[in-house]
């Protein structure tokens, strides 16, 4: 079976790490991109409540066990949350191989999303992360108060 990977590039601009999953089988393709979503769009608001806090540098602990829920990819597209499912995964430390880090390859840190320990191994693609996110290549926005 076909395995490929999918990172993000671009988390760093933010002061976050960027996001990689490996090993993907080739038909959920679709669902690594939607998690990688998720969990940056949960990183990112994190990291904004963060700095909202009054903290301007520095450096935060970034938890490694989540459950990563269906509803922030819809929030990613800036969609409407529909109370979907959830998928359990850890962030494991790994390095990122983002176009913009060659000058400095020291900066190069990514997390790699795997499934929790007991959630699953070749199957968590079919068995949780496949069912519990959401399969959008895209979606319209959630109408605003005024639509």
């Amino acid at each position: 079976m076909t395995r490929v990977r999918a990172e993000t590039a671009g988390l760093h601009r933010f002061g976050l790490p960027e996001l990689v999953v490996r090993g993907v089988p080739y038909g959920h393709m679709l669902t690594a991109a939607n998690l990688l979503r998720g969990l940056s769009y949960r990183l990112f608001a994190e990291q904004r409540e963060w700095l909202g806090g009054g903290r301007r540098a520095g450096e935060r602990e970034i938890l490694a066990r989540r459950i990563l829920d269906g509803d922030d990819v819809l929030r990613f597209w800036g969609a409407r949350p529909d109370g979907g499912g959830s998928v359990p995964v850890r962030l494991a430390r790994g390095v990122a191989e983002c176009p913009e880090y060659p000058e400095r390859p020291e900066r190069a840190v990514a997390l790699e999303a795997l499934p929790l320990p007991g959630h699953g191994g070749r199957d968590w693609w079919d068995e949780w992360a496949g069912p519990a996110l959401p399969t959008l290549a895209r979606a319209d926005p959630a109408p605003g108060p005024s639509n």
